[in-house]
């Protein structure tokens, strides 16, 4: 049987082996050496087929994307292939990269040949087993194969970018191999200095950063760690919460068969901070191989970002607050002025320019002059609250969606925001959490300015309903170093 990779070809199967294609007349046997015997799979920029050179099964990969970065990537993908030697990488030899055109076609198909490692990848394995979570002594002995293979990637200078269970074939004598260097992407200085890189993406695996376009040694590493815990619980890492703190995976109770120790492991790899995860690959084995740890480790979803971020918020919110103060000094001023002109009632007692008093009118007179100052506090009033709650409010939206992600007193303190995926957060996310704060600190020093000012009345029975509903909320919340309004507008606050 024949197979013909021509992608107009109306039946591309062959049931002999002619040297031509039966239907649409193009090379079946293509570079002189190679027979198509299946289609295996349609990737995202090429299709994989299984070959035959001179009796040896191989892989055969044909780009089937017109774009220049698509053929860039493919290409790399070769070279890349052609210069790491692993026996958990698939071979390729230095002629297998070749054009291939098709009978009656003008576009040129870019193919190469690489070694096939027979097997089933992780995805299959699982689904095969009944997604029945692997144990801990086969999870570390596999956790320590793939470290091995990226080190062997990471010391020449190239990046994976796209680790998941269907990308690791798990070999008949129980190894197993990395496959798909189609994302690979070379860590030059020139990489690692631009903002704009092709993004690279698989659901549930992929790090934030990587889906910002700025992989780094440490993506390959989270990856790596969201595949393990697909291996040791059985679940897709989509099918797991976020901390909303955090935005690290909430995982380790579908994993009771494992360790404190290597759960420790498994979230180190994948903590969102890049920077808190292992450098490099030597780093991992290492902790993989320490026989000393006997408690999780502490990483920053439990210690760092979980108790300084949330009580360095204070100092910075007054540094804050300072500044929405001065900000808000002229706004404030205006807003009132207006306010102010067009109060109705007299202000000046009566009969301050006139010599005649006349008893009934100087009460009415009074009466207006007392309704002016309360008109005149109730203005103060909305004049405070308004640009408390708008300037405020733009002050934190500008400020937290820049590309600092952060106020001048979190700048201070070092501690920034994210969204509940750990990206940045856009100006109308930064709005709407910054609308939420405003209103949920109002909401709280309501009641103590209402008792200080003696006001009474239905304002004072709702400053102190409002009063207590914030108290409560930061009883429940608190626990969980956090607040109300980030809960709602499903942000964190992060140490940088």
């Amino acid at each position: 049987m024949s197979f013909c990779i021509n992608p107009q070809c109306s039946k591309p199967q062959n049931s002999r082996q002619p040297l031509f294609c039966e239907s649409c007349g193009s090379d079946l046997l293509l570079d002189g050496r190679y027979r198509v015997i299946e289609r295996l799979g349609r990737g995202g920029f090429a299709d994989t087929y299984e070959v035959f050179e001179f009796g040896t099964p191989k892989i055969l990969k044909v780009l089937h994307h017109k774009e220049p970065k698509a053929l860039e990537l493919f290409k790399r993908e070769f070279d890349v292939l052609s210069r790491l030697n692993h026996p958990g990488i698939p071979k390729v030899d230095p002629d297998a990269y070749f054009t291939f055109m098709p009978k009656g076609s003008l576009e040129v198909l870019h193919c190469f040949v690489m070694e096939k490692i027979e097997g089933m990848d992780l995805e299959k394995y699982m689904e095969k087993r009944g997604n029945q979570p692997i144990s801990e002594k086969t999870g570390l002995a596999w956790l320590e194969q793939i470290v091995e293979i990226l080190q062997v990637i990471h010391e020449q200078d190239f990046l994976h970018r796209d680790i998941k269970p269907s990308n690791i074939i798990l070999k008949p004598d129980g190894q197993l191999a990395l496959i798909d260097f189609g994302a690979v992407r070379e860590m030059s200085q020139t990489y690692m200095q631009k903002s704009k890189i092709t993004a690279i993406s698989s659901a549930g695996y992929t790090p934030p950063e990587q889906v910002n376009g700025k992989a780094i040694i440490q993506s390959d590493f989270f990856a790596l760690g969201r595949t393990f815990v697909f291996l040791f619980t059985g679940k897709e890492p989509g099918a797991f919460n976020l901390d909303p703190r955090t935005a690290e995976l909430v995982w380790q109770d579908d994993a009771k068969q494992i360790s404190e120790r290597v759960i420790g492991i498994i979230d180190l790899m994948m903590a969102y901070i890049p920077d808190n995860r292992p450098a490099l690959a030597s780093d991992v084995l290492q902790e993989i191989e320490s026989p000393k740890i006997s408690q999780k480790i502490e990483t920053p979803h439990s210690k760092n970002i979980q108790k300084q971020a949330f009580w360095r918020r204070f100092p910075a919110a007054v540094i804050d607050y300072a500044a929405i103060a001065i900000l808000g000094v002229i706004p404030y001023s205006i807003l009132y002025e207006v306010l102010d002109r067009i109060n109705p009632y007299p202000s000046f007692p009566y009969g301050l320019f006139s010599d005649e008093v006349d008893p009934i009118e100087e009460q009415l007179h009074n009466q207006q002059v007392d309704l002016h100052w309360q008109l005149d506090n109730i203005f103060q009033w909305i004049s405070l609250v308004s640009t408390y709650l708008i300037v405020g409010a733009v002050y934190h939206a500008l400020t937290e969606s820049s590309t600092r992600q952060a106020s001048p007193g979190k700048r201070l303190f070092k501690v920034h925001l994210r969204n509940e995926i750990g990206n940045h957060l856009g100006f109308m996310k930064a709005l709407a959490r910054a609308i939420l704060k405003q209103i949920f600190w109002l909401l709280f020093v309501l009641y103590p300015i209402a008792s200080a000012t003696y006001v009474y009345g239905s304002l004072y029975w709702f400053s102190l309903a409002a009063f207590l509903f914030v108290v409560i909320s930061l009883l429940i919340t608190l626990r969980n170093k956090n607040f109300l309004y980030d809960l709602a507008s499903r942000t964190k606050v992060l140490i940088k």
